[in-house]
């Protein structure tokens, strides 16, 4: 990058691209900017989306960080408004399973979960037996102001509102991710005890 800038890495970066060739919506402040076919960036770096009108290329975006409270085995930053990183503070050999749920929900377009937009990964000697490859950080959609539906329900519940259509959406929005978990994974039958092991 010292050396040749973006454009030396446009390719690769291209090669990785989770937008690519897929429908995207720019926002700012919340609203809706431009809509299209994201089609990469150019050597500048700048986005490019082929939208209704023509081309158009983008170079604005806040990526100003901020930590939310830190978890007990990771630390969050939100990136602007729409994009969270997550930094695994607990490292352990293999694949997260974080990262191997979202990668197959994501693939499989399932939008009723955040979306995985990529991670980093080493290699590292963790139990004295060579280089393993272990996961370090994850960058994925960030959604502000959500909150835990089943906990926005039972407030709703107690305090007596008719919650029938909520939980109607909650039911379908969970059928469309097992829906999706059981396109991404084999299907077996796992013992209770096996299940806490893995977990």
């Amino acid at each position: 990058f010292s050396s040749g800038g973006f454009a030396a890495l446009r390719d690769q970066w291209q090669a990785h691209h989770a937008w690519q060739d897929r429908p995207v919506r720019l926002l700012r402040d919340g609203r809706v900017v431009m809509s299209g076919v994201c089609r990469g960036t150019d050597v500048a770096g700048a986005l490019l989306v082929q939208t209704a009108a023509g081309p158009a290329r983008c170079l604005s975006g806040d990526l100003t960080p901020r930590v939310l409270a830190a978890e007990q085995s990771n630390t969050s930053i939100v990136l602007g408004d729409r994009v969270m990183m997550k930094l695994f503070r607990r490292i352990e050999a293999g694949n997260s399973l974080d990262i191997v749920l979202l990668d197959a929900l994501s693939r499989n377009r399932v939008r009723q979960v955040a979306q995985l937009y990529g991670w980093l990964n080493a290699r590292a000697p963790l139990r004295g037996t060579g280089p393993e490859r272990v996961h370090l950080a994850m960058l994925s959609e960030y959604v502000p102001g959500s909150v835990d539906g089943w906990v926005q329900l039972r407030d709703a519940a107690s305090a007596g509102r008719d919650v029938t259509d909520e939980l109607h959406a909650l039911g379908r929005a969970l059928a469309r991710v097992h829906h999706g978990l059981a396109e991404a994974f084999p299907a077996a039958r796992v013992r209770g005890d096996e299940l806490a092991d893995l977990m």
